[in-house]
């Protein structure tokens, strides 16, 4: 087949303002700061808990089950399902057991599947601070202004869609030589 005369399309992506904006946020929220809650007050969501906690199967705890001093977000969902929305509402100083199964397919086959038990110590409740996205986040990132800043994302988000688009294109471009192209294989091959 003359590959001159497969026709395939090539997507582009152009990267807009509102795409820019929604990328800054998400960048200034990732890197803001947080602010010990005052005393007695109680956790929400996208609060910072600094943790303690030990998890047991069965009342027999488990390896990789302990940690100290832990810095967990509520509702970034870096703990399995179920875990962080225990802890909406506790208070610091506080003690919580948290009940939760372990997905099916856990990447630690002698826990998946399980339900366990969490003990919980909550030393402190920290709310996130105000993400803006200004000249301080620039600054804060390395980098000299807000336009500087602004700039490197949509370079960066430029790249991206280039790079998705480059992957469509060469999946196309696959299909079109596959449909274009028709004969045996050998068994060896096979």
């Amino acid at each position: 087949v003359d590959v001159a005369t497969l026709q395939v399309e090539k997507l582009v992506g152009e990267v807009n303002d509102a795409e820019l904006d929604e990328r800054l946020d998400m960048l200034a929220k990732n890197v803001r700061g947080y602010t010990k809650r005052e005393d007695g007050a109680a956790a929400q969501k996208d609060d910072m808990v600094v943790i303690d906690f030990v998890g047991s199967i069965d009342g027999v705890e488990f390896e990789g089950g302990k940690g100290e001093n832990f810095n967990l977000t509520l509702g970034s969902g870096q703990f399995i399902p179920g875990f962080e929305e225990q802890l909406v509402g506790a208070k610091a100083e506080g003690q919580v057991d948290v009940k939760v199964q372990f997905p099916e397919q856990y990447h630690a086959p002698e826990l998946a599947g399980k339900d366990a038990v969490f003990a919980v110590t909550v030393k402190e409740v920290q709310a996130p601070d105000e993400a803006k996205v200004d000249d301080e986040l620039a600054k804060k990132l390395g980098l000299d202004s807000l336009d500087t800043l602004r700039e490197r994302v949509r370079e960066q988000t430029k790249n991206e869609f280039a790079l998705a688009s480059r992957l469509h294109l060469k999946r196309r471009i696959l299909d079109a030589l596959d449909k274009a192209n028709d004969f045996p294989l050998t068994p060896a091959m096979v």
